[in-house]
């Protein structure tokens, strides 16, 4: 009896070590994310400043309008919509995702918001819902693809 209550309390002992962990490095991922967000709007706005003062005009490399691409995510076909507007991308919608997880899409929608904000698809994907993130970045790629034509 005496070696069962040990052994139970070091199976105790090392769930709490793990969940504990576990805690500590979710947590050290969101600040990660976090810092690696920041630093790249500060790039960004790094290199619109450096323009302005060069004197180099930006020239718009999406011509204005509304335009659709599909990427493969985790559990089919995602569909996008991307605005341009001024030359920049406006914003960028999740049309459809049928056969893909509620969950997942919810977590991957705040990669739409990245992209609008570095005007880019090279942002962080969703940890947990990587190939949904790349079914997104994909489509919208392909969408920016047809923006850079003017093919809507």
């Amino acid at each position: 009896m005496r070696v069962f209550i040990y052994k139970l309390m070091n199976v105790f002992f090392i769930a709490i070590v793990i969940f504990t962990y576990q805690s500590f490095a979710q947590k050290r991922d969101q600040e990660v994310s976090a810092y690696n967000k920041q630093t790249k709007q500060s790039k960004k706005e790094w290199e619109i400043e450096s323009k302005k003062l060069s004197g180099v005009q930006e020239v718009a490399l999406y011509q204005d309008g509304e335009y659709m691409g599909t990427g493969k995510g985790y559990g089919g076909e995602i569909e996008v919509s991307v605005s341009i507007k001024d030359g920049k991308i406006a914003n960028v919608k999740i049309v459809s995702a049928k056969n893909e997880t509620p969950d997942y899409i919810k977590e991957v929608s705040s990669i739409t918001e990245d992209i609008v904000a570095f005007q880019d698809t090279d942002v962080d994907v969703i940890s947990g819902a990587t190939l949904s993130s790349n079914g997104v970045l994909d489509a919208v790629d392909e969408a920016l693809a047809k923006a850079e034509g003017g093919k809507q």
